[in-house]
């Protein structure tokens, strides 16, 4: 299938040379991206979106200078950690972990890996080296991790003893300001609640990172596609379908959640929780590529298209993950076509 047919839309102005951008002057161009890169990692609301143009480097100008430029751009941030640890206290970790989602997801459009295969791979991939280097530095460094979230959440309980945080403490009106006010005189209650459910923060980080990062580097296929042929397109990203087995453990988990107490203690119903969380980022994959194709039905395009976009990411996410969990009985598809088909009937 060749992407330039399925994603082709209306030209709204003169054709953009993507080939002149790739082969003339690479260097500027690549340092233009390495830039890009290094403001998105700086700043914690954009990281997501860091692979992006780092992944576009890779693509245009290779595996050896995108790395060159990415080892660049963690030591950068590194440098920055130590000058100012509190705004880039985890800069470095973001660049390291930015380089290998756009190596991962460039290594997938190079080899010609389908989009779905990609993502899991990859996915599981990072997962497994992340518990690689825990289960390393705990054995060979006397690393914990509950050490590290109580120093975090000290350091956060002290800067509420102070300035204008301060005096909303004392002051004690609303809701939020009193759990603030909880978290200060027990700080130890917030760092067990961050353990419990940290596996399924680490795991769906991972995967939403990478899902990210793959949508919008095949959403502006037209920038890389005078370097690689790439045989599938956006499409077979948002036609995910979970595998049918995923609904047992899905079952399990949901099982642990609100029993677990009585089958493994306070440990199964963390259990439960992580594990359902970890399986219901698969289904908000399926479920959010059912939304696009309803929007596609409804012809909503534009800049309302996006906004919506927005809204079911931001508000309905739930709801996308039953969408995704019922599309296995119901397969929400079908219907879009049927109105299709009514429709071209009617106009014979």
């Amino acid at each position: 299938m060749d992407p330039s047919k399925d994603n082709q839309d209306k030209k709204t102005g003169p054709e953009v040379d993507f080939e002149s951008f790739a082969d003339s002057q690479p260097l500027p161009k690549l340092i233009f991206l390495g830039v890009m890169t290094l403001a998105l990692c700086s700043f914690p609301p954009f990281t997501i979106l860091a692979p992006v143009p780092l992944t576009i480097g890779f693509l245009l100008f290779g595996k050896s200078r995108g790395l060159v430029l990415g080892a660049a751009i963690a030591a950068i941030l590194f440098g920055l950690g130590k000058v100012s640890p509190q705004t880039f206290s985890l800069g470095a970790v973001s660049a390291l972990m930015t380089v290998l989602y756009s190596f991962l997801i460039s290594e997938t459009i190079s080899r010609k890996v389908a989009p779905v295969k990609g993502l899991i791979t990859s996915g599981f991939l990072v997962v497994g080296i992340i518990l690689v280097t825990w289960l390393g530095a705990k054995v060979l460094g006397d690393f914990s991790i509950k050490q590290m979230v109580a120093d975090q959440v000290n350091q956060m309980v002290e800067a509420l003893k102070t300035g204008k945080n301060a005096e909303l403490l004392k002051a004690g009106q609303g809701e939020e300001v009193r759990y603030l006010q909880d978290i200060v005189r027990d700080p130890s209650e917030l760092v067990k609640n961050i353990l419990s459910w940290l596996p399924a923060t680490v795991f769906i980080s991972v995967f939403i990172s990478l899902w990210a990062g793959f949508f919008l580097v095949l959403r502006n296929w037209p920038i890389w596609r005078v370097k690689v042929n790439y045989p599938h397109s956006l499409k077979g990203l948002t036609h995910f379908k979970v595998p049918e087995f995923f609904v047992w453990p899905l079952i399990v988990g949901l099982v642990l959640m609100l029993a677990g107490e009585y089958l493994l203690g306070d440990m199964g119903v963390v259990v439960g929780s992580n594990l359902l969380y970890m399986m219901g980022v698969f289904y908000f994959f399926q479920g959010f590529g059912i939304f696009l194709d309803f929007l596609t039905h409804l012809k909503v395009f534009g800049f309302f298209r996006t906004l919506m976009v927005a809204m079911g990411l931001m508000i309905a996410w739930r709801v996308l993950v039953f969408v995704g969990v019922f599309d296995l009985w119901i397969n929400f598809r079908k219907f879009f076509k049927k109105k299709e088909n009514d429709d071209k009937g009617d106009n014979v």
